[in-house]
């Protein structure tokens, strides 16, 4: 199994998407549903889509978004803003011992969640804004610009680490 590890700010929204938005409203005299649109750029869900569709790789939510929220509303989040992609699982939220404070890197819960695993892992891709990551996952890490995010680039990049 292929699977994408998905942050979902600065990867799937960024500063470029937020701007734009801002501006609409703006045009719009402040009425405009935002509910979930307003989260996701759907150029950024397109090509996430893409990189789904040509890979056949599995999703597996990495954000903050994860955190308390049942894996089935997460898929219905998804799938409500286009993503087509299978949401497999969300990686856990692991806390330092008490008393050390901050928190782990996120690679530590990725790394987690794939010894947790049983499926048979053929290759994985990070895409995370955040460089939080493991030294070990670095050739399966690519670091999102916040600025625009995922990018046809990205999606390039991503297709050769999973193949």
């Amino acid at each position: 199994m292929k699977v994408i590890f998905l942050d979902i700010d600065g990867v799937l929204n960024h500063e470029i998407w937020f701007k734009g938005w801002k501006e609409y409203k703006e045009l719009c005299g402040g009425i405009v549903d935002h509910e979930k649109r307003r989260w996701f750029d759907p150029r950024c869900v397109a090509l996430v889509n893409r990189l789904t569709d040509e890979t056949n790789a599995k999703i597996v939510l990495s954000s903050t978004w994860r955190q308390g929220v049942p894996v089935n509303d997460l898929k219905e989040l998804l799938k409500g803003v286009g993503i087509t992609g299978e949401l497999i699982d969300k990686t856990p939220k692991i806390y330092p011992p008490a008393g050390i404070g901050g928190s782990l890197p996120r690679g530590f819960e990725i790394q987690t969640w794939l010894k947790k695993t049983k499926e048979t892992i053929e290759s994985y891709v990070i895409l995370d804004d955040d460089s939080d990551m493991l030294l070990e996952q670095s050739s399966n890490f690519i670091k999102i610009d916040t600025y625009c995010g995922i990018t046809y680039n990205t999606v390039t990049r991503a297709k050769e680490i999973l193949k």
